[in-house]
């Protein structure tokens, strides 16, 4: 290879760097005409975000009332953005997780998957209780550019209080808005 040769790949591979979608979440095809809206939770005392990872197939963000330190939370809150899975049903998804909840778990009652619409999307919740108490509760939302999946597990049997609280929360705290725009709960985002 001549000098010149290596030079123009040099050139090449800078430019292609340098111009590779401006922001940083485009180069790993993040959503970028919608965004997910989560409200703080619990909405009293926030819990602190204990993960963020960011792949070519999504994201990932969990939030925990406990330390940093702890590997696998008890009680968490996870986000979860699945790019290029727009196409699917969010009550298939949420069938999908329903069984692998339920591979994890020594017995299982669920509910749902139950379909409907929300702000012009399509979504989907379920619910599965595992032996012991534990409780996982999932809201599905289909984009246009991406799947969002949203889940609250408790480490233990919540109080009926505290279970409709976080299923107000999923119904009225987690939607899709568009970037710029929008109408009802997305105008006052």
């Amino acid at each position: 290879m001549t000098r010149r040769a290596a030079l123009a790949g040099l050139a090449a591979v800078s430019l292609a760097c340098a111009g590779g979608g401006g922001v940083p979440g485009e180069a790993l095809h993040d959503p970028y005409t919608e965004v997910l809206a989560l409200g703080a939770y619990p909405p009293d005392a926030p819990w602190p975000q204990v993960t963020d990872e960011h792949t070519r197939e999504g994201t990932l963000a969990e939030w925990s009332p406990v330390a940093r330190e702890v590997r696998h939370p008890k009680d968490v809150l996870s986000e979860f953005v699945l790019f290029g899975r727009q196409e699917t049903e969010p009550a298939d998804a949420a069938q999908a997780e329903v069984i692998r909840i339920a591979k994890t778990c020594s017995s299982t009652h669920s509910d749902g998957p139950s379909a409907g619409s929300e702000d012009g999307n399509d979504v989907a919740y379920a619910a599965v209780t595992c032996a012991g108490g534990s409780l996982v509760l999932l809201k599905v939302i289909r984009g246009h550019e991406a799947l969002y999946l949203v889940r609250r597990e408790f480490a233990h049997a919540p109080a009926s209080q505290e279970r409709r609280a976080a299923d107000a929360w999923l119904a009225d705290q987690v939607y899709l808005c568009p970037v710029t725009g929008g109408i009802g709960r997305c105008a006052k985002r």
